[in-house]
């Protein structure tokens, strides 16, 4: 600081600026040496409040030893003193002087060590008090310190203190006065000690009782219902002080301090206040007033006798009647009718509205127990509990430490109820602490909950945090395939690799989600009881990870695939089925299968089962309503979200970019070009008579155009499947089920003939195939996904509408309704392994695989009745593709041109051999033209480029691959092509 001497100097070398300066830099100073010395006395206070205890204990400690060492020396003089001179043994009896010095020095012991006594009592009644033994406060502040102060002012008038005082320049008798004085308080001292132990967290309802009576028996002005109402806010106040005010350390230890201390405040204030006020039977005294009471009464008597203290009989009586009042004013209000009980009524409704309202919602909860749990418990998070094992550490010291507390206040309370059963004295103590309302939370529920909101919060941001994604950041859309086009597409092998990779990246992904996820879980299990998680933290878990599963959801691209049919105006369905779409569908669908998988494993497989499905599992077997919806919400979104990629997926995947057939030129087909081209067979029906069994000729198989999509799909289906046959199998066969529905119902409706009745008209053959097509379709594409629904049921709607113009004839319905039905049947049974995708989850294939068809590779026979059994063969001819090359070598080949010039008409079998155009066309535009054989030689190379254009379409180069299909990711030949031999007479219906 700047010294008065320095100031003028200052004002003549410095300027007015820096004299500014100078004073508000020293004003700095001054504050920062204030804040420091404040900081430095609030840290270390608190430890000087606790050492003084040591201190107040280490002076005691020494006080006694010094006094022991002092009458130690003294007895050791006075033994050295009598060895000295031994006593003489003599007949005469001692002089009178030498009587009155030995009662001198005796008085003077006596005085120096009552007038310690005398010093040192206003301490030892204060030690009392805080050691809650009030009833021996009460009678040492009544009784010994008059009796004490009596006996000092004796020995003081026995020792001459005049001619040589016992202490040096200490007057004893000033002392003795100045004591006396003090000693009159010492009762209002009390009095006011028992109302501050009031305000003890760990007051035991023994101490309560005997500070209410001792009160009561010191202070006169005193009532009984003011005393319970200062009892009541004192507790009020004891824990505002512990919940409200602001905590000066933040540490672990200081938030269970003072949770538990206002713990027991609460609970105690509810079972004390109920025991004071809880009369007898027969309006008696309450049982713990009774107590204290007869406690005092009895201890009044021993000391009496005891004592050894004279010329106090007075104090005693006094004390006996000061007793006797307090029991008879006690008694005579516990049975009146404005009793101690109908005023805690009062005081107690009051005080449980503030702490323990009923309805959270209350504009007072915000100051009830649980919130200022819920307060303290947060404000400590800083440096306190941060996950649910510390939260989980800090309930279990509660809840011992609270239990001890407990059992002293259940079998002290006088409430006639077992000790050991708390939620019975809890339930009678709260009867009488607020009658009228329901039972109160205790304190270590409020906790509970408390511990257990803080875990959910806990939880919730731990899953929150949860890292999740659906594809690497080394992988990019399209970087592994370029985009071929519409109308392109990529091979094979490669397409199959990059499926692999994709789907392994997805599981890996998905491990290391449910690795993260694993994490939480354990945490979570340190709060369990009884190996059960609390139910809002298993509630806020499933909440938190559904929201997370959500954001993660919108991380997806799936590209956009629209419904194949009904054809939405100014849309165009599946105008972006290249193989980047395809894949980025896939990718979606994989991962989210991945996903759909870690939730749903069971670890039947000898594997663990994912922490995921362990957890959903576990929620769903809670029996708790709530968890069963999240658990059930979480998984069923999860599906949904699946089911919609794989839909997308099967919708740009499902139909081939090219088709070496189509539905055109099924419906080109002449009557008589339908057998061969699709490969009919026959039903024989046997009669009585042998001779009269008629054959009648059927479809055996699907037309080329159906089972090529079919065999197209199905591959799709194990490619994007793998190895793997669980719920994502399931969910892309009937994804790419409701994609073909939709594909074959598109296609119908678009070139489907107007008029059947006109098709039926002119042949029975092409409505019978597309019967068969139909129901063949009908069972196979049958349970698909709920987006393919509304086209398989428009599906079942065409079949209805050609079998009512089909089988319109009574004749035709007996004649082939149930030929057709067995036929269909027994071609799903020999396609049934080259379309395992469509029928490994297909309740209708199954209901009809119940009963035996006793199909086989050429003959049939029908279960039906004896009169119309029948009998399907399939007599099958050479492939048309082995005896291709050699067609131009036929002579009717050769010989075209001269046979159209000698049949004008066009009627030569070339001319039914042209595949190529409508029947209704070759009537309108004959072989031959009306202007000279040039004509007819042009037709009639025509014709044979039609048919070898035909021919090759239904038999060329795309069947060959269609009978070799991925399984599993390799290539291998179908058991099929084994089974029936491309040489011989017979081959399989399929190949075809």
């Amino acid at each position: 600081m700047v010294g008065a001497s320095s100031i003028d100097d200052l004002f003549r070398q410095k300027s007015l600026q820096e004299i500014h300066g100078i004073l508000q830099q020293t004003r700095l100073d001054v504050e920062a040496k204030k804040t420091e010395l404040r900081e430095l006395v609030g840290d270390h206070y608190r430890s000087v409040l606790e050492s003084s205890d040591h201190i107040r204990a280490m002076f005691d400690c020494a006080a006694r030893v010094s006094s022991g060492s002092v009458q130690v020396e003294k007895l050791i003089s006075s033994m050295r003193e009598l060895a000295s001179s031994p006593p003489v043994l003599a007949t005469g009896i001692a002089t009178s002087a030498e009587t009155g010095d030995c009662i001198d020095a005796d008085d003077e012991y006596r005085l120096g060590s009552r007038m310690m006594e005398l010093l040192e009592l206003p301490e030892a009644v204060h030690c009392m008090l805080g050691d809650q033994e009030f009833v021996t406060a009460a009678r040492t502040a009544v009784i010994e310190a008059s009796a004490l102060q009596q006996e000092v002012d004796r020995l003081l008038n026995a020792v001459q203190l005049d001619s040589q005082p016992a202490i040096p320049g200490c007057d004893l008798r000033a002392l003795a006065k100045q004591q006396a004085t003090v000693h009159g308080t010492l009762p209002k001292q009390v009095a006011s000690g028992c109302l501050d132990a009031f305000g003890s967290a760990s007051l035991t309802p023994t101490g309560a009782a005997e500070a209410f009576v001792v009160h009561l028996l010191l202070d006169d002005t005193m009532r009984q219902g003011q005393l319970l109402r200062c009892f009541v806010d004192r507790r009020s106040e004891l824990l505002r002080d512990l919940l409200e005010s602001q905590a000066t350390e933040s540490c672990n230890e200081s938030c269970t301090s003072r949770l538990l201390a206002a713990a027991m405040a609460f609970e105690g204030t509810v079972i004390l206040s109920s025991g004071l006020c809880s009369s007898g039977p027969g309006g008696a005294l309450p049982p713990v007033l009774e107590v204290a009471v007869k406690s005092l009464a009895d201890r009044n008597k021993s000391w009496k006798d005891v004592s050894g203290i004279s010329n106090c009989e007075s104090s005693f009586e006094s004390f006996q009647h000061m007793v006797e009042r307090v029991a008879s004013s006690l008694k005579q209000q516990s049975m009146a009718a404005n009793s101690l009980a109908t005023e805690l009524s009062k005081l107690g409704t009051a005080f449980i509205r503030t702490w323990a309202p009923e309805d959270d919602v209350d504009a007072e909860s915000l100051r009830s127990l649980a919130a200022c749990f819920r307060r303290l418990v947060s404000s400590s998070s800083g440096t306190g509990p941060r996950n649910c094992k510390q939260l989980g550490e800090l309930q279990r010291l509660f809840s011992e430490r609270l239990l001890a507390y407990r059992r002293n206040l259940a079998a002290g309370a006088g409430l006639g109820t077992a000790p050991e059963d708390w939620a019975v004295v809890w339930s009678a103590a709260s009867g009488v602490f607020c009658p009228g309302r329901k039972s109160p939370k205790d304190a270590l529920t409020c906790l509970t909950s408390t511990v257990e909101i803080a875990c959910a919060n806990v939880v919730r941001d731990r899953v929150g945090e949860l890292k999740l994604v659906f594809m690497t950041e080394q992988e990019e859309e399209g970087s592994t395939t370029h985009d071929q086009g519409r109308h392109g597409d990529v091979e094979d092998s490669r397409r199959a690799e990059d499926i692999a990779e994709l789907r392994k990246q997805s599981h890996a992904l998905a491990a290391y989600f449910d690795e993260q996820l694993s994490d939480i879980l354990s945490d979570v299990e340190h709060i369990s009881y009884n190996g059960e998680v609390p139910t809002i933290v298993t509630s806020a878990l499933l909440g938190a990870l559904h929201e997370r599963l959500r954001v993660a959801y919108a991380t997806l691209k799936l590209p956009s695939a629209d419904p194949l049919w009904p054809q939405q105006p100014g849309t165009s369905p599946g105008k972006e089925r290249s193989w980047t779409h395809q894949r980025a569908a896939a990718r979606c669908a994989l991962a989210l299968d991945a996903l759909l998988a870690t939730a749903t494993s069971s670890g039947e497989t000898g594997k663990p089962s994912a922490h995921l499905a362990q957890a959903l599992q576990v929620a769903m077997q809670s029996g708790e309503k709530s968890l069963v919806k999240q658990a059930e919400a979480i998984v069923e979104d999860l599906k949904k979200r699946n089911e919609e990629a794989y839909c997308a997926w099967a919708r740009l995947s499902a139909v081939p970019s090219y088709c070496t057939s189509s539905l055109q030129d099924f419906w080109r087909l002449a009557e008589d070009e339908v057998q061969p081209a699709c490969g009919w067979g026959s039903a024989k029906f046997a009669h009585q008579q042998e001779a009269d069994a008629k054959a009648v000729p059927v479809p055996v198989q699907t037309s080329a155009f159906v089972l090529e999509q079919l065999v197209f799909a199905a591959t799709r289906a194990l490619e994007i499947a793998g190895d793997t046959a669980g719920l994502g199998a399931t969910l892309s066969a009937a994804s790419l089920k409701a994609a073909l529905s939709e594909s074959f119902v598109s296609l119908y409706e678009a070139g489907q003939p107007l008029d059947l009745a006109r098709l039926k008209r002119s042949g029975m053959s092409q409505l019978l195939q597309w019967l068969f097509d139909l129901n063949f379709l009908r069972i196979t594409l049958s349970a698909g996904a709920d987006s393919g629904a509304p086209a398989y049921e428009k599906l079942r709607d065409i079949i209805a509408q050609a079998e009512s113009v089909a089988f319109s004839d009574p004749v035709d319905r007996l004649l082939y309704q149930d030929v057709l039905k067995f036929a269909v049947n027994s071609h799903v049974q020999s396609t049934r392994v080259l379309l395992a995708p469509f029928f490994l989850h297909n309740p209708l294939y199954n209901f009809l695989s119940q009963s035996p068809t006793g199909t086989g590779p050429s003959t049939a026979k029908s279960k039906a009745s004896e009169g119309d059994a029948f009998e399907l063969q399939t007599s099958f001819v050479l492939p048309l593709r082995s005896v291709l090359p050699r067609f131009p070598l036929l002579p009717v080949a050769m010989n075209a041109a001269a046979s159209l010039v000698r049949n004008p008409a066009g009627s030569s079998d070339l001319d039914r051999l042209r595949l190529g155009a409508q029947p209704a066309d070759r009537l309108r535009h004959p072989a031959v033209g009306k202007h000279g054989s040039g004509q007819g030689d042009s037709g009639a190379g025509a014709a044979v480029s039609s048919l070898m254009q035909q021919a090759g379409g239904l038999v060329g180069g795309g069947w060959g691959g269609l009978l070799t299909s991925s399984w599993g990711g390799g290539s291998r030949t179908l058991a099929a092509q084994a089974r029936y031999p491309s040489s011989g007479n017979t081959r399989p219906p399929e190949a075809v």
